[in-house]
């Protein structure tokens, strides 16, 4: 937790120093608008607060494989919503493309599950496993 806070400081501060660098007109950091001051509120809470503890609490639940499979979503909904309330425009281009990698995605995380499934029935039916799984600090061994 620690060095995510560390890398978490760097990062702002180096964004605060290439951002000064590029844009020096103090006049283009004033929010003209409500809506810019809601946006950037609203990521703030969502992103920093409300998604990590949300991602914590299905990967105690489900374990990580499962948050994983929300990625694609979470593109979804951020496109939906930048359209919908923030008057961003939408190209076909990007559709395409995001329901491509969306779909590459979901292929890659399913061959894995595929993949394991395989391996842990060709443990079980080896003839040299045993008929029970013992955890390793506990098997006895006999003599």
């Amino acid at each position: 937790m620690k060095v995510l806070s560390y890398s978490s400081l760097l990062g702002t501060i180096l964004s605060a120093i290439v951002s000064w660098v590029m844009e020096r007109d103090i006049n283009a950091w004033k929010l003209k608008r409500n809506k810019d001051l809601i946006l950037i509120v609203l990521t703030a809470l969502v992103g920093g607060v409300i998604r990590p503890n949300i991602q914590v609490w299905f990967t105690r639940m489900k374990g990580p494989l499962y948050v994983s499979l929300f990625k694609p979503f979470g593109i979804a909904f951020a496109t939906t919503f930048a359209v919908c309330f923030f008057s961003n425009s939408l190209h076909y281009g990007s559709v395409i493309g995001t329901t491509i990698l969306g779909m590459g995605y979901y292929t890659v995380m399913y061959g894995g599950q595929i993949k394991g499934n395989e391996q842990e029935t060709s443990c079980d039916d080896s003839s040299d496993s045993l008929g029970k799984k013992i955890p390793l600090l506990q098997e006895e061994m006999e003599v």
